[in-house]
């Protein structure tokens, strides 16, 4: 497992967890996990079907998804605490973080995880600041907001009841809510590594060479296909993309009327 910073604009950047360098510390997937699979499974066959009132639907709940924060897509990247084994770095053995206190082992004595960001762009601390504010904000933000979708779940029990018509409105908040839940735990997370010596910094020349000019304006789209490539990780552009379209619209919204 390892983190990576990567700058978006002069101020914005985007986090994004590789999570499969690490053996998982269970073999079968969460029971949340197996559901959203099956969810996104369902979903998958919807988004291929002929049917007109499906097509609409899959358009309207996609340009929904498209507009939650990238901030909660790139903590939701970020597993929970436990998920991982950690290795110890004088023998080399494999640890679950929950039988930490019980085998005697503290944080300074795991190997550090890798935490990857263009040194060209910044520093280690800078990195590090970057995923405070992602912790941070995240931990209030994400409990704030699983609140509010279990307060309005029940209120759209009355659509289920109606034949027929599908409960939308609930599935959407049922979704809303594992999605915030799963952003609040990989924020608990990542504010826990920065808490110790969990991280160490490391550096790729090819990512560097892309930010050999330090932070951009606004990096471009040809920039994220090469980005995608250095890392080799599916869905890394599109998150890319996604947060890149998000920053335009902010930075657009913000602009005075003139």
């Amino acid at each position: 497992m390892r983190l990576i910073v990567l700058p978006l604009t002069r101020n914005r950047s985007i986090l994004y967890c590789q999570q499969a360098l690490l053996p998982k510390v269970r073999s079968k997937p969460r029971f949340d996990d197996r559901v959203a699979a099956k969810a996104a499974k369902t979903w998958a066959n919807f988004e291929s079907s002929p049917t007109k009132w499906k097509q609409r639907l899959v358009a309207g709940v996609n340009w929904a998804l498209e507009r939650i924060p990238y901030e909660e897509w790139s903590l939701k990247t970020v597993p929970s605490q436990n998920t991982y084994m950690r290795k110890v770095q004088e023998t080399g053995d494999l640890v679950a973080p929950k039988e930490l206190l019980a085998s005697g082992v503290s944080a300074k004595d795991l190997e550090p995880l890798e935490l990857v960001y263009p040194t060209t762009a910044m520093t280690f601390e800078q990195a590090r600041s970057e995923l405070g504010k992602f912790a941070t904000a995240g931990i209030s933000r994400h409990k704030t907001h699983m609140l509010y979708c279990a307060v309005g779940l029940p209120l759209t029990l009355p659509i289920a009841l109606v034949p027929v018509v599908p409960n939308v409105p609930g599935f959407y908040l049922l979704y809303r809510l594992w999605s915030n839940w799963k952003a609040w735990e990989g924020a608990k997370h990542l504010d826990h590594l920065l808490a110790d010596t969990h991280l160490k910094g490391c550096q790729l020349p090819a990512l560097d060479y892309i930010y050999q000019d330090g932070r951009p304006e606004m990096i471009l789209e040809d920039q994220v296909k090469v980005i995608e490539r250095i890392f080799g990780i599916d869905g890394l552009g599109q998150e890319l993309t996604r947060a890149l379209h998000q920053c335009q619209n902010r930075q657009t919204n913000q602009q005075p009327e003139r």
